[in-house]
């Protein structure tokens, strides 16, 4: 069920998460067919997430099982397969940009996904083609007319918001801080608000994808 492999995802830690979104990039390729299937090291996992080694392996022990099958081979590397409903879900966030979703919003999100499913909703189409920060605008998914609420007292029209929407939710978030502190300590008045926002999130976009996502 949608909802509650939301809530499985978002009760990780921070550090799980970050395990759980890179085995969810990998994931998308076997669906794609690119991969027959996930098999890699612990230290492969650790260079890639940038997480220790201690903290891989408490991953695997929370979540073996549910919401990933972890197949062990002797002397050769684990098969971690994912649970389908679990992908479903982070397909779900990442369409929205709530993979990096801070916890103040986790309650808001879980009755979000309880309505999807009480509507019968799955999860949206998958994407033409992957997005990153660090690409384009214009080659983000175009699925949806989703706004951010935060951006629900920003005065900028309703396409400006479903536009800038598309940034990650870290992005926004820390784009807004910093749009804040502009104002107040720099320049009260912004002359062309849009092109500023999207300025300050997409370089928050841009830093977080380069430092943390990729190596």
């Amino acid at each position: 069920m949608l909802s509650l492999s939301v809530i499985a995802y978002l009760s990780q830690s921070e550090s799980h998460k970050d395990i759980s979104r890179y085995l969810f990039a990998l994931q998308k390729k076997v669906k794609n067919g690119e991969w027959k299937s996930i098999f890699i090291s612990v230290g492969r996992i650790v260079e890639r997430t940038g997480c220790s080694e201690r903290t891989v392996h408490r991953y695997i022990s929370a979540v073996n099982g549910f919401p990933i099958k972890i197949t062990k081979r002797n002397g050769q590397t684990s098969i971690y397969e994912m649970d389908d409903e679990f992908f479903k879900a982070l397909q779900w966030l990442e369409m929205r940009n709530l993979l990096y979703v801070k916890k103040s919003r986790h309650e808001s999100i879980i009755k979000e996904a309880e309505r999807w499913q009480e509507k019968g909703k799955m999860a949206p189409p998958i994407s033409r083609g992957e997005w990153h920060p660090s690409l384009p605008l214009s080659s983000a998914p175009q699925e949806y007319d989703f706004i951010n609420p935060l951006f629900e007292e920003i005065k900028i029209s309703r396409k400006d918001k479903i536009t800038l929407s598309k940034y990650p939710e870290f992005a926004i978030s820390e784009g807004l801080e910093d749009t804040k502190w502009y104002l107040k300590n720099i320049n009260p008045k912004i002359d062309k608000p849009f092109e500023f926002l999207r300025s300050v999130i997409s370089k928050r976009a841009r830093t977080k994808h380069k430092n943390r996502i990729e190596k």
